[in-house]
């Protein structure tokens, strides 16, 4: 289930240059993946929480088609509309094979839980006649669009590697063959996160060896390594890395500032065993590993595989530490073995808008109305609620 407290997402906002506003803010119901207008005065909405929390109160109480809600100065519902704020999201075009083994349309896959924020676990029954449970990834924000295609390119060139969730799918639209996401394998095992039992030493060399390939053999660096991205597989009792949303080359495209994967595997062992984030809590190149490494103790909350001390648990994390920080290390994704490329997103070029108030004019974005009003095709991704859907528990 989508946590309450994201269900809601301020995608963007504009007010009117007097004081008092009036302001408008557009907000994605990731629940009901439909966007909502609210528009308000601007002192009844000083931070985008107070925006989601009236959001959180009324986009159930409004009807389907009530897309823009109007607040007053004490943030109560006065009207709504049917004014449908809803972008265009411009997603690349496939352009390979459409065998069975490459691609499936989302028309194919059946929706059973909504995990997380553009997260869901699908059912493909369609394929091979044999019903498969997977995870579909995507996006509503046109500015993360990039993510999702780099992501879904890292996780196919991962392929086979037992260390990675297995990839499955490209996920396409049925009419545009434009790709809106991908699939990967569900594993029903949980994260570190939400893990309470023992934590054996083979994990830890799993994880070690996923860092490894990943930087030394890829020259890919994750820099979101945490327990919550880190899966347990039930049947085999190994661990999987995923979310590469996030990643990036070593020294090249989407390297992050203070992101280091060799850092945040000590602090991610340190977190699944202790349950203390505290050291995390600033931003990346704030962060002092130095200050779990040099720890005394620390306040184990997870049982250990029985006759294996902490400390070996800890020795071995420091030496591999250490070679990785000294000798085993790579300044640019071209020093690894087989560095990882994936092809060039494409940027978005000037596009046509129909003709609206101002005429017709070109934009690198479309409102959906728009683009329907003048006989176009959008992808529509609206849902009803989950709570509303029988059988929710």
């Amino acid at each position: 289930m989508i946590p309450p407290q994201q269900r809601f997402f301020v995608n963007e906002g504009m007010c009117s240059p007097v004081p008092t506003g009036p302001c408008t803010w557009e907000v994605i119901d990731w629940d009901r993946r439909r966007w909502l207008r609210i528009h308000g005065p601007k002192n009844a909405f000083p931070e985008d929480d107070y925006i989601e929390e009236f959001a959180a109160r009324y986009a159930d109480q409004v009807g389907e088609d009530e897309q823009t809600l109007t607040s007053n100065e004490h943030r109560e519902l006065i009207g709504v509309s049917s004014d449908d704020p809803t972008w265009e999201i411009r997603y690349p075009h496939y352009v390979g094979p459409l065998d069975e083994e490459t691609v499936i349309f989302r028309s194919n896959l059946k929706e059973v839980e909504r995990l997380d924020v553009a997260t869901d676990l699908v059912e493909d029954s369609q394929t091979d006649g044999v019903t498969k449970q997977l995870v579909f990834k995507y996006t509503l924000i046109q500015t993360r669009v990039e993510n999702v295609w780099q992501e879904l390119h890292i996780l196919k060139a991962l392929q086979g590697n037992k260390r990675f969730v297995p990839f499955y799918r490209i996920v396409l639209d049925e009419v545009t063959h434009n790709i809106l996401g991908f699939t990967t394998k569900y594993i029903p095992g949980g994260t570190l996160e939400q893990y309470r039992g023992t934590f054996y030493f083979r994990w830890l060399k799993q994880l070690t060896d996923a860092v490894d390939e990943l930087n030394l053999r890829y020259g890919l660096m994750h820099q979101d390594l945490a327990p919550r991205n880190i899966l347990i597989d039930p049947t085999t009792q190994e661990l999987l890395v995923f979310d590469f949303d996030r990643s990036g080359q070593i020294g090249g495209k989407g390297a992050s500032r203070g992101c280091n994967d060799v850092d945040a595997l000590v602090f991610t062992i340190y977190e699944t065993l202790t349950l203390d984030e505290s050291f995390r809590e600033g931003l990346p190149w704030e962060q002092d590993v130095s200050k779990v490494e040099n720890m005394k103790k620390w306040e184990l909350k997870l049982p250990l595989e029985d006759g294996v001390d902490i400390a070996v648990y800890r020795d071995f994390l420091a030496r591999w530490a250490d070679e990785r920080r000294t000798t085993r290390t790579i300044k640019h994704f071209s020093e690894a073995s087989e560095p990882l490329t994936w092809p060039e997103y494409g940027k978005l070029e000037m596009i046509e808008v129909p003709a609206d108030e101002y005429g017709v004019r070109m934009s690198l974005r479309r409102k959906r109305k728009q683009v329907e009003g003048a006989g176009g095709y959008v992808t529509r991704w609206e849902r009803a609620a989950q709570e509303a859907i029988k059988g929710y528990n």
